[in-house]
Order: C-alpha cells, then sequence, then structure tokens
C-alpha cells in the first residue's frame, strides 16, 4: 500500500500530460483535466482516512563512501495530517478552478492543470517524505510548478517578471539549502530525519553551521524577511494558485520541515534566536504592510508573511506543536480568503479596494462568507484562527518574553486593522440595495467547505489533537477576554475613526518600507554585482580569451586577403608583373655571379 500512495499520488500528473496531449489533437477532452485530478486525489484522501497504520517506505537512491541516500517516506500521522489538509484543499481547488479558467484556450487550460497535478502531487509526497534529500527534490518541483503557475497569462510581462522574481529569491535559498544538506551527509553520514534526530540527542556531533544553511533555505521559500518581496509579486498568478501557494503548500512547507528537524534544530540555542527574531520581525511588519497595502491579493500576501513569521517564533520559542497547529488553522481561512477574492476580483475587474467598496451585500451567501473569513484571520475567539494564535502569545507571556509578546500583541492590532479594512470596504451595509449576483457552484461550494472548517475553532482544534497533543499552555479566562476586548475595539476605532487612524499610524509605515520594500536593495546588488561581473566576463571572454585563441586564424585571413589581390584576372598587369618579375630575377643573377667572379679572383 505505502508504494501504491505514492505511484497514485503521481498518477494525475501522467494523466493531464496524456490529456493535453490529445487536447493538441483537436479532441474535445478539456473537462478531463480537472475531473481524473479531483477524482484521484479524492481517493487518495479517502485511502488516508479508512486504512490506519500504513508501513513506512525507504527507495534506494545513492550509496557514497558506504552511506546510503535513501528516499524514505513516513505515513505517521503527524505527517498526514498536512497530507490530508493539503488533499483536502487542492481538490477544493481544481473545483474552483474548472470554473475559473474555463474561458482560457485548449492548450492554456491543460497547461493550467498540468502544473497544478504537479503542484499537488510534489507538496503531498513532501508532507510524508522523512529525509532531506526527498524533501529537497519535492520542494523543487514545487518551486518550479510555482514558476509557471505564477507566470501562466504568459503575454503579461508583469506576470513574467514576477515569476522569474519568484523563481531567483528561492533559487537562492536552494543553494544554501543544497549545501547544508551536502554538509550534514559529509558529517553524520545520513540524511534520514529520524536518524539525524537521534543523533543530535545521543552524540556531540556539532552540525549548527549546515542547519543554519537549512533554515537561510527555508526563510527564503518561505518568504521571510529579508526574501520578503517574492511573494506579494507572486499576485501576478491565477487566484486559485495563490490559494494554494498561501495555504498549504509552497510557502508553509517550511515551517512543517522546521517542525520535523525540530530535535535537530534545538541543539542551537542560536539558531532558536534567529528563528524567533525573523519571525517577529516578519509577523509585526508584515501585518503593518497589510494594513497600509491597497490591493486585496497583496494584503493577503503580506498577511500570509505575517502569520507565517507567527509560526517560526512558535517554532524559535520551542513550541513546534503550536506553530503546526497555526499552519494547520492558517490553511483553511487563507485557503477561503483567497477564493473568495478571486470571485470578487472577476465579477469586479480589479483588485483594487477603492474599486471594491460596498461590493458584496451583507445579507448574502458571500457576504456571511466574508464575515467568517476575516472574523478567523483576526483571531476572534470560536473562530479557527483564534486558538492557535492565543496559544502561541500566552506562551511568550508565560515564558517571561514581555517585549517580543508586546510587538507581537502590536502585530494583532494591525492583523485586526487589515481586517476589518478588507471587511468594511467590501461589505455593503446598506440594506436597500438587495440585488445579487448569482455566483456558480463550483465557485461557492469549496467557500462554503472552508467557511465551515474556519467557523468551527474547536473542531478543528479536536481533529489536530487526535493527531498531535497539543502542549497546555498556562493562561486565564481574563487574557482571553482581553484579546477579544483588543480585536472587537480595534475593529470599532477603525469603522469610526480609519482616516484618522491612517494619520496616526504613519510613522509605523515608514517603518515597514524600509524593511520590506527592498525592491531597491535587491536591484542594486543585481546592477553592481551580478550585472557588472557578468558585463565584465563578456568583455574578458571576446577581448582577451576570444583574441588569443583568434589571433593566428585572423592573421592567416588578413594575409590571404591580401594575396588574393594579386589575381584579379588583368593580363596588362599580369604582363608587368612578369616584366618586372624578369628584370629583378636577371638582377639577382648578375650581382650573384659578380659576386662569385670577384670570390674566384681573389
Amino acid at each position: 500500500m505505502n508504494k501504491s500512495i505514492i505511484i497514485l499520488s503521481l498518477l494525475p500528473i501522467f494523466i493531464t500530460y496524456l490529456i493535453s496531449f490529445f487536447n493538441f489533437k483537436k479532441l474535445e477532452l478539456e473537462t478531463l483535466n480537472y475531473i481524473v485530478p479531483t477524482i484521484i486525489y479524492s481517493s487518495l484522501l479517502f485511502i488516508l482516512f479508512s486504512i490506519p497504520n500504513i508501513n513506512s517506505l525507504s527507495i534506494p537512491f545513492l550509496t557514497i563512501n558506504g552511506n546510503d541516500i535513501n528516499l524514505i517516506f513516513d505515513y505517521i500521522d503527524k505527517n498526514l495530517l498536512m497530507s490530508k489538509v493539503v488533499l483536502i484543499i487542492s481538490t477544493l481547488v481544481l473545483i474552483y478552478s474548472s470554473k475559473f479558467i474555463e474561458g482560457e484556450e485548449r492548450r492554456s487550460h491543460s497547461r493550467y492543470f498540468l502544473f497544478l497535478s504537479v503542484f499537488i502531487s510534489s507538496m503531498f509526497i513532501f508532507t510524508i517524505s522523512s529525509d532531506l534529500f526527498s524533501s529537497f527534490i519535492f520542494w523543487e518541483l514545487l518551486g518550479l510548478s510555482s514558476y509557471f503557475l505564477i507566470g501562466f497569462w504568459n503575454k503579461d510581462s508583469e506576470a513574467i517578471k514576477s515569476s522569474t522574481i519568484a523563481f531567483w529569491i528561492t533559487r537562492f535559498g536552494d543553494l544554501f539549502f543544497l549545501a547544508g544538506i551536502i554538509l550534514i551527509f559529509t558529517t553524520a553520514g545520513t540524511l534520514d530525519i529520524n536518524n539525524l534526530n537521534q543523533i543530535a540527542s545521543n552524540s556531540n556531533l556539532d552540525i549548527k553551521f549546515p542547519l543554519l544553511f537549512i533554515v537561510i533555505g527555508i526563510f527564503s521559500k518561505s518568504a521571510q524577511f529579508p526574501f520578503n518581496i517574492w511573494l506579494p509579486k507572486a499576485m501576478k498568478g491565477p487566484t486559485p494558485v495563490s490559494s494554494l501557494i498561501h495555504s498549504a503548500t509552497m510557502v508553509v512547507a517550511g515551517v512543517l520541515l522546521l517542525f520535523k528537524i525540530y530535535p535537530l534544530i534545538s541543539t542551537s540555542i542560536g539558531l532558536l534566536n534567529l528563528l524567533t527574531t525573523i519571525g517577529i520581525i516578519s509577523s509585526f511588519i508584515g501585518a503593518i504592510a497589510a494594513f497600509y497595502e491597497e490591493d486585496l491579493k497583496k494584503i493577503l500576501a503580506y498577511s500570509t508573511i505575517s502569520h507565517i513569521g507567527l509560526m517560526f517564533l512558535a517554532i524559535g520559542i520551542s513550541k513546534p506543536d503550536l506553530a503546526y497547529f497555526h499552519m494547520f488553522s492558517h490553511s483553511f481561512f487563507k485557503s477561503l480568503l483567497f477564493l473568495f477574492a478571486g470571485i470578487v476580483i472577476m465579477l469586479n475587474g480589479t483588485s483594487k479596494l477603492e474599486n471594491l467598496d460596498s461590493s458584496i451585500k451583507l445579507k448574502s451567501t458571500m457576504g456571511a462568507i466574508l464575515i467568517i473569513a476575516c472574523c478567523s484571520l483576526s483571531s476572534i475567539y470560536f473562530f479557527t484562527g483564534s486558538f492557535s494564535k492565543e496559544y502561541i502569545i500566552f506562551s511568550m507571556i508565560d515564558d517571561g518574553l514581555y517585549i517580543e509578546g508586546l510587538i507581537i500583541l502590536f502585530g494583532v492590532i494591525f492583523t485586526s486593522l487589515y481586517s476589518a479594512k478588507i471587511l468594511f470596504t467590501l461589505i455593503d451595509f446598506n440594506p436597500k440595495n438587495e440585488s445579487l449576483d448569482k455566483i456558480d457552484l463550483k465557485f461557492i461550494g469549496p467557500l462554503l467547505i472552508l467557511a465551515i472548517l474556519s467557523l468551527s475553532g474547536p473542531l478543528t482544534m479536536s481533529i489536530f489533537n487526535k493527531s498531535i497533543e497539543i502542549t497546555k499552555v498556562p493562561h486565564s479566562i481574563l487574557w482571553i477576554l482581553a484579546l477579544q476586548i483588543l480585536t472587537f475595539s480595534t475593529f470599532y476605532i477603525y469603522l469610526k475613526t480609519k482616516d484618522i487612524i491612517n494619520e496616526k499610524l504613519y510613522n509605523f509605515r515608514s517603518l515597514s518600507d524600509s524593511l520590506f520594500v527592498t525592491d531597491k536593495i535587491y536591484l542594486e546588488i543585481y546592477d553592481k554585482v551580478f550585472k557588472s561581473t557578468s558585463i565584465f566576463i563578456a568583455w574578458f571572454d571576446r577581448n582577451i580569451l576570444d583574441g588569443l585563441i583568434n589571433f593566428i586564424p585572423f592573421r592567416i585571413i588578413y594575409t590571404s586577403k591580401k594575396l588574393m589581390g594579386l589575381q584579379n584576372g588583368q593580363a596588362k598587369l599580369y604582363a608587368v608583373r612578369s616584366i618586372i618579375f624578369f628584370i629583378l630575377l636577371i638582377l639577382l643573377i648578375i650581382v650573384t655571379s659578380d659576386e662569385l667572379i670577384i670570390g674566384a679572383l681573389k
């Protein structure tokens, strides 16, 4: 069964490829592009729920100096929990996508579902991977397929530019990640995560430096400070892709990997402090940037950076289970928000908030869904997003991290502010406006399922507890009430004085711009380092290397061209040259014969 699951997860890729081939032969097979993957991933989800205790799988890959590199896949509850989340959200996204891109031409339609299948299958296998090498391989496939999906609308120059930026920044992280893997294998002789965790706890093996490389790679691929610029730019891709990238796949994969190797990381206080610091910066500044952003999808992108920063922070304060819990909770409401945004943008033809004002009726299904999503996003009690965030904040207070906790509380305020901004901008509170847009079932169905999962916090927490027991965090009802009062007060203050708030908090915007708007720095590095270096190398290659190699052939060609002038086909010149030649020859003979005669006389 363990091998069958891997094969079944890869099957949608091959089938969608075959369908795309026959589509090029002008057969009407577009509906199969999403129906087949949806059925297969749903079947895979059913298998995971119905068959307990699946054995792990180890596939021999390579042997170096007697040390084996195996591709290891563990079907334990901790891995399968995220596998199920990936499959649930991916299935809903496939159904949603079938309507979202139905107007695309046949070739584009097939290409979209082919790369989406690669993306989903790669993330699924990544979740069950239990060694660093297979984790690297399938995270690379995630990055590659995300590059093609972000640049899906390849006639848009901005989409191409955004996908290229995302690709190269994450590839920069890959260099560190790969270097860390090589150094760990060289030192420990294994890449099996379970073995490495045991070695870390039972020996004095020092692999802190390689682990630092892996953490830097994770920062890059998770869009954390200072590698955050690529994620907001990735919003140029189709909205269903954004939903997957931000909720349960690409950027949260780093949190899952950190959870798996936490025993390894916990041996280094420096690494934990680094994760805490980067997590605080990304969480706080990301929330500020989201509040001052005016594009709906970019608000959600900065929100993702902020929430992932909170997950990194939880790992840094030695609460990996809370990081996983927040990743689990975040997957549902963030996917809901992006899919909701896709419908709103499609109906209104823009993602700018100023043009989306009062676009959703309060007394409508879409209005109810938006309220649930924003309440979960801002951690209002009972909603899915509340428990995990509260536990992280309470853990910081319990550990005596009061300054760090205060910074995160400011982040909570800004999270409530941008949640209120989305809610009060999009919702039309005028009860007289009752005209409703008809939403297709393929759109509204996935949203309703995600809304239920985002609404019922106790339900999702109990589901999580069955796989991973949450560490009990000391707290009181007063702390919970204080957080809820803070959140509701922020909503109310924004509703009444939003213009004043923008002015009063302008200094925070300057702070976020100075830390998060780093495009100029990357462009400066590109111009001064990479571009200048490439220009010099090109000059050196053309003028020095090519010059030395081509000198002799060029001289021969030059000489031959000069000699070619002697053969011009003019008989008079030939006669003159012949006469001159014979005259010179006679003179030479005379001179040489006189010298011979004189020499003989002497």
